[in-house]
């Protein structure tokens, strides 16, 4: 016959019971900083996006002809993509009217539910010509 196994010593659980709230602790605390630092980053990059795509349409508004056209030269588009981001410009329609990807790069997924969404965001502000 097998001995009864021995309780452990009260010591003893009562460092098993602190370690397992310190893991808990731990876990918790971890998962609020993980939860805070991910929404401030996302709001910091949110923001840094506007604020490119406000410059960028304070550069391109200055680059509108008489009739209303975009000219878009290919160094404006480039200097803006130089950041590392793909920069596309659409007409109200959805038709690309000049595109920082190199030639051969695969289209970006833009829905008919992507214009609409955008068509009812308010305009970007741009700086007043001078």
């Amino acid at each position: 016959m097998r001995p009864a196994a021995r309780r452990p010593s009260l010591r003893a659980r009562l460092a098993l019971i602190y370690t397992g709230l310190l893991a808990v602790a731990l876990i918790v605390f971890g998962s609020a900083v993980y939860l805070v630092l991910r929404s401030e980053l996302m709001r910091s990059f949110d923001a840094s996006l506007r604020a490119d795509a406000e410059h960028a349409a304070g550069v391109l508004a200055q680059r509108v002809d008489d009739e209303g056209e975009l000219s878009a030269p290919a160094a404006i588009v480039g200097l803006f993509a130089s950041t590392g981001g793909r920069i596309l410009v659409l007409d109200a329609n959805g038709f690309v009217l000049a595109d920082s990807a190199p030639p051969g790069s695969p289209d970006l997924p833009i829905t008919a539910t992507d214009l609409t969404a955008v068509r009812t965001v308010k305009p970007l502000t741009t700086p007043p010509l001078s």
